[in-house]
């Protein structure tokens, strides 16, 4: 059996796929358009892994044909694509020892021209490049449900179930072979078309999908990542508010006033203790430490993995010990379904949920809203931050009570529209010809 062919005869656009069989194994072998070489480049796919596999000869008769078809089937769409494209190839017909069936997509119109340059390409022994990209995607989303924490795990599989969407309608059953950098562009000006999508999620789609590609990299689906090396958005600088002490009073009130004594504990597990919301909601009663005056939150409970001890103050301790009476040490301080001690998580939206209640219900006598919108359940954290820096407690202290990764994460609390700023700094700040905090006169 010949290992390349001749080219010469009447034109052609192809060399569909077909299963050979020498000293060297199983493969098949097929000729494809290379608009480089202007013209057919041989490739071969070696099946002696599949052979091994297969339990006998049918079995890896009726895979191989399956495989011949995805492979024929992916050169057409090519071909399609470069004849809407107005780059038709036209490459001289192939001749061996045995005769090859040759078939067309299209009548070609244009002038047949010499005979093309020849490249023996030989594709890795790995069936994965011809998986198709949404079956990829599942097995990625599997794996990574395994690794990640349902709140994260929700974002990964929201970005690559909107990305599996968008293939499905542009590209169904594209297999991870035949995705390219320029697909991923097409993916992108998608994303970047959408009137509901801003900077900020846009970044973070591509990130999620870079990720995704990464992780297919390493699995051998794909042989580069089309996704890496693009740019990111910039976005808009993260709001952070501060939420004045009578608005604070007037929210803890109202929770008082309507009987919610578990979100008075949410509140200052923000406030004091300076945990996420999400983290409070992973708290369970074994992990307060009463005699430490602090929660010891694991690293398996934390934002950033890393475990840290959050202060409790009298008030917060004092409510904390009404709240797990006759509850267990392994109990969540909220279970799921209730507020109370519970074996299962509460879900942290459930916090998000109440606070929305409050703003809808705490209005003045021309039905406003007397908490603005801008004023979340997590600007309680934003406060307590802001506060602990302007009233002089070392930015140290509170990168290590707020579990930041730098002391630059920290600092960033620090820049908050502050309503007292211009208060405070003339009752501080030095007048002219005064020396403050000095001891000494100003010299003349």
């Amino acid at each position: 059996m010949p290992n390349c062919l001749n080219f010469t005869g009447t034109p052609t656009q192809y060399v569909p796929a077909d299963l050979r069989h020498d000293t060297n194994g199983w493969y098949i072998v097929y000729y494809e358009f290379n608009p480089i070489l202007d013209g057919l480049e041989r490739k071969r796919v070696r099946l002696n892994m599949l052979r091994k596999r297969c339990k006998n000869a049918l079995e890896f008769r009726v895979q191989t044909a399956d495989l011949i078809r995805t492979i024929n089937a992916q050169i057409l769409s090519s071909l399609r694509v470069m004849q809407q494209l107005g780059q038709q190839p036209v490459i001289l017909t192939a001749t061996a020892d045995e005769p090859v069936e040759v078939p067309h997509i299209a009548p070609l119109t244009v002038e047949p021209v010499a005979p093309q340059i020849e490249s023996d390409t030989e594709t890795d022994d790995n069936l994965r490049y011809y998986t198709p990209i949404g079956e990829m995607i599942d097995k990625y989303l599997e794996e990574k449900k395994k690794e990640t924490r349902e709140a994260t795990f929700r974002s990964y599989k929201s970005a690559n179930l909107a990305f599996k969407k968008w293939l499905g309608e542009y590209y169904p059953k594209c297999k991870c072979v035949k995705f390219s950098k320029a697909m991923a562009v097409e993916y992108l000006d998608f994303l970047n078309e959408r009137d509901d999508i801003g900077a900020r999620t846009y970044n973070n789609n591509l990130k999620m999908i870079c990720a995704t590609f990464a992780w297919a990299v390493k699995k051998c689906y794909v042989k580069e990542n089309p996704f890496m090396g693009h740019d990111l958005k910039r976005a808009e600088k993260k709001q952070r508010t501060i939420i004045p002490p009578k608005h604070q009073a007037m929210i803890d009130q109202w929770f008082a006033d309507n009987d919610k004594p578990a979100m008075r504990i949410v509140m200052r597990m923000v406030f004091t203790s300076l945990l996420r919301p999400v983290e409070a909601s992973r708290v369970q009663v074994k992990d307060l430490d009463f005699k430490g005056h602090c929660i010891h939150m694991p690293g398996n409970k934390t934002k950033n993995w890393s475990p840290r001890d959050a202060r409790m103050d009298s008030e917060l301790e004092d409510m904390l010990r009404e709240h797990i009476k006759d509850a267990f040490p392994t109990d969540y301080l909220f279970g799921y379904g209730t507020w109370r001690c519970g074996q299962e998580p509460i879900n942290s939206n459930h916090f998000t949920k109440e606070w929305e209640r409050m703003r809808a219900h705490l209005l003045d006598e021309n039905g406003e809203r007397l908490i603005p919108n801008e004023f979340q359940l997590y600007s309680l954290r934003d406060t307590s931050i802001n506060g602990m820096i302007k009233g002089g407690i070392d930015d140290l202290s509170v990168m290590q009570a707020a579990g930041h990764n730098s002391l630059e994460m920290t600092k960033i609390y620090a820049d908050h529209e502050d309503p007292n700023l211009i208060r405070e700094l003339n009752a501080r700040a030095p007048k002219l010809g005064e020396a403050r905090h000095t001891g000494t006169s100003p010299q003349v």
